[in-house]
């Protein structure tokens, strides 16, 4: 799968990842199977000192191959009814673990 298949608001999504680096998104919502980022102060950067903090780098083309962590992420997306992902953990710039509240 390559970036340039995804429709926006999945391109979108990795956008924001790759610019976070490290840190998490909270109240993150899932409609009709696309994530809906949620408000900047909902996005917390992780600053390690005597580290690159900035955003993970990508090469010039937009149509890379997705690495196996998005892809996993978004294979999740396309199994979840409407929810909201109360945390979404980020490392080097892709999506590393969520925490979903479970349905009652």
């Amino acid at each position: 799968m390559r970036r340039a298949d995804l429709p926006p608001p999945r391109r979108h999504f990795l956008e924001v990842c790759r610019d976070l680096g490290f840190g998490f998104i909270r109240n993150l919502r899932v409609v009709g199977h696309e994530p809906i980022l949620p408000p900047p102060s909902d996005i917390v950067r992780d600053v390690v000192f005597g580290k690159r903090n900035g955003p993970h780098e990508i090469g010039p083309s937009d149509n890379f191959v997705l690495k196996a962590q998005a892809v996993e992420f978004f294979a999740y997306l396309d199994e979840l009814d409407d929810c909201t992902i109360e945390v979404l953990v980020v490392k080097h710039g892709l999506p590393f673990q969520m925490h979903v509240a479970k349905a009652a």
